[in-house]
């Protein structure tokens, strides 16, 4: 009947695109430390040359162990040693939780869904 004939088509259908497509992978977090009414950010960095992170905190920038990142980010609780008190030990949420998440696209793609290099 023609229904929908007059709709123009300015790419692809969705289902059209390989499944690379869809795949990103973590490029970096933003940890913020403190509470909802104070606190302080900094960054854990996937390096674009190599497969090593950073951690950038105000003037410090040291490498991280991505293998950290969970106890880095996720919250929850830890626990503290006391002073000098045999293995007392203390337990306390966590006042550090990732705040943003940076992700890149593996693969990129053209309008006409041919692999390309970068944007």
């Amino acid at each position: 009947d023609g229904a929908g004939s007059s709709q123009q088509n300015n790419g692809p259908d969705l289902d059209e695109f390989p499944p690379e497509y869809y795949e990103y992978q973590l490029r970096g977090v933003v940890i913020h430390l403190g509470t909802a009414e104070s606190g302080h950010y900094y960054s854990f960095i996937k390096d674009n040359s190599s497969p090593e992170w950073f951690e950038f905190n105000d003037n410090i920038v040291r490498p991280f162990d991505p293998k950290d990142l969970s106890s880095e980010a996720f919250g929850g609780e830890e626990k503290l040693n006391i002073g000098n008190i045999g293995n007392a030990k203390d337990i306390r949420e966590k006042s550090r939780n990732a705040y943003l998440l940076f992700y890149e696209r593996k693969q990129y793609f053209d309008k006409k869904l041919q692999r390309i290099n970068s944007l």
